[in-house]
């Protein structure tokens, strides 16, 4: 099968929707697949993978419509798979064969274009999702996708001093809770990541006595080596005030479960499908440092990584994804 995959954000970028592409676009490739790779910036390029960009002034508000420059080639693919609705919001009119796969903040989030979400929502051809909460937010039938991530094979981690902290420094994904905890708990930290909200976290570090390195941003390969490090991964996001932008799923919960890293997260959007049954789910009351002190062994990593294996890997997400 000819596959054209379609993404705002390229295999290099630094959030969720990057790492699945990358992940999916490998997979296709191993099931023996062809594949189109269109993405806003392009890049170096991928084995196996045909990589063309995509782009034009205004991208974020008219990305459907430059991608109809490429209709002629998308023409000639079996399946296109816009990974998030904004890039298909004008395929869907072409009588192309569009899945659709939805990750966060595009269904959580208002919209500047709710026409568009609406015809993406009925014209599509087919609906992903990565979690059944955004799956309750289709208003049409879709299929929540098993995660792209293969359970690694070495040891799980038995440390008992480093919380890590994995994400995008936003005050949405909860790094100064994160801090006060490391604070609380008089433990390591490690947060790993960039972002305007990065200053405010180090001075509240730095006036807590929080011992917290932080490291910006790392490559995927260091993530994952920094995953390995730690006790656990907390995820400690929140909503915006009126409910909106949610974690749709939270990769980095099942990357860490992948080497024997269990999660700790908030009951918020869905975190708690990320984390699994080995997972600690933090509910407002909870008070989270007893709570974690309470729940961690060195068995909880090894639980997440069984609970992974069980459900999730590039290969089932290849074949959801293609045979629905």
């Amino acid at each position: 099968m000819r596959v054209a995959l379609i993404t705002d954000e390229g295999p290099e970028g630094r959030g969720g929707v990057a790492s699945w592409v990358r992940a999916v676009a490998r997979g296709l490739v191993d099931a023996g697949h062809d594949v189109v790779l269109l993405d806003r910036r392009g890049g170096p390029p991928i084995p196996g993978v045909q990589r063309v960009a995509i782009g034009g002034p205004s991208f974020g508000r008219w990305g459907g419509v430059w991608v109809l420059r490429l209709l002629p080639m998308l023409a000639r693919v079996d399946r296109v798979v816009a990974a998030t609705w904004p890039l298909a919001t004008e395929l869907v009119r072409a009588g192309l064969d569009v899945s659709v796969v939805g990750h966060g903040s595009d269904l959580t989030r208002p919209t500047r274009d709710p026409r568009g979400r609406r015809r993406v929502f009925h014209q599509a051809t087919r609906w992903f999702t990565v979690s059944r909460y955004l799956a309750d937010r289709v208003p049409r039938a879709a299929v929540v996708l098993p995660a792209p991530i293969d359970a690694g094979s070495g040891p799980s981690s038995g440390a008992d001093g480093v919380w890590g902290f994995f994400g995008r420094a936003v005050p949405q994904k909860g790094g100064d809770t994160f801090v006060r905890w490391v604070a609380q708990a008089k433990v390591r930290g490690l947060l790993v990541g960039d972002g305007p909200a990065l200053p405010s976290w180090r001075a509240l570090a730095e006036a807590l006595g929080a011992d917290v390195v932080f490291t910006g941003w790392r490559a995927p390969d260091d993530v994952q080596r920094l995953l390995a490090g730690c006790a656990l991964v907390a995820l400690p996001s929140r909503a915006h005030p009126d409910g909106s932008g949610a974690e749709g799923l939270g990769l980095v919960a099942l990357e860490a479960a992948a080497v024997g890293v269990p999660a700790v997260v908030a009951d918020v959007g869905g975190l708690p499908e990320a984390a699994g049954p080995a997972g600690l789910v933090l509910r407002p009351g909870d008070h989270a440092v007893d709570a974690i002190r309470a729940w961690w062994t060195p068995e909880r990593g090894e639980a997440a990584r069984a609970e992974l294996r069980r459900r999730h890997g590039v290969a089932r997400t290849v074949s959801v994804l293609l045979g629905a």
